[in-house]
């Protein structure tokens, strides 16, 4: 199954009553299948001037506001997301190799120090 087609590329394109028709039940599956899921996820920042790259160093905070923070309200052309809790914030802590979870359909703030040139060369 190719992504852009199974996720719909032209959802902006549907009518208010068409949604419905192209996301049943099965295609919403087929969708999650395709990695609509949470995403697992590695961060590093590339210096292509210094030819390095670096990552966090410390403590990472997470602050994500996705799909478990609201409710989606269907009320045709008015359909729209309605806030249901804050956002989850995290404290991810010192790992070299670590992994960021980025849930699903959510929007993830990470903020944290880098680590220093010195420190990357190791």
């Amino acid at each position: 199954m190719i992504q852009d087609v199974a996720l719909g590329s032209t959802v902006d394109a549907l009518s208010q009553f068409g949604i419905d028709k192209v996301y049943t039940p099965h295609i919403i599956q087929e969708s999650l299948s395709a990695g609509w899921g949470p995403h697992a996820v590695r961060v590093s920042f590339e210096d292509s001037a210094k030819k390095q790259t670096i990552s966090f160093s410390g403590a990472v905070s997470s602050v994500s506001f996705g799909s478990e923070q609201y409710e989606w309200k269907n009320d045709a052309s008015n359909s729209h997301a309605d806030p249901d809790g804050p956002p989850v914030r995290t404290l991810v802590s010192e790992s070299r190799q670590r992994i960021f979870l980025l849930p699903m359909a959510s929007i993830t703030v990470l903020r944290g120090d880098l680590e220093r040139a010195a420190d990357a060369q190791r």
